[in-house]
């Protein structure tokens, strides 16, 4: 007898062993500590993610105003896909996980800076975790 739907375990590719992730972006923050950028999941890939850390090149004084750093789950900022912010867009992280398939991204956008030290500053996303070809 035969069932007209079976599948073979044989058929169906082993699903890879976890490895670690690090992937980081940069953008260059205008005068008014803004800036935006995007890693991008690979295609072929599962990421979960595990840390998300941001951080600039102003070092932060009592007359710096570090800008604040909002984290979105697109390839640009939009408000229906924020995920989370820092109080300080500067040497600050995230241990929120969440699971990205490939094509999808993680943005990262720094806004409200005060002072023109922030022009020419380079700011940073860094995404941590394990991933996982599917």
């Amino acid at each position: 007898m035969t069932f007209p739907f079976t599948t073979r375990r044989d058929q169906a590719p082993a699903p890879s062993r976890p490895s670690r992730f690090m992937k980081s972006a940069n953008v260059v923050l205008d005068a008014n500590g803004y800036g935006y950028c995007t890693v991008f999941v690979p295609n072929g890939l599962l990421w979960t993610v595990q840390l998300v850390s941001v951080s600039t090149s102003v070092l932060a004084t009592p007359q710096i105003v570090q800008p604040t750093c909002f984290i979105y789950q697109d390839s640009q900022p939009r408000t229906n896909a924020f995920i989370e912010s820092t109080v300080n867009g500067d040497r600050a992280s995230s241990d929120s996980t969440y699971q990205l398939i490939g094509g999808e991204a993680i943005c990262a956008e720094w806004r409200d800076g005060q002072l023109p030290e922030h022009a020419g500053a380079i700011a940073t996303l860094a995404v941590r975790g394990m991933q996982v070809q599917v």
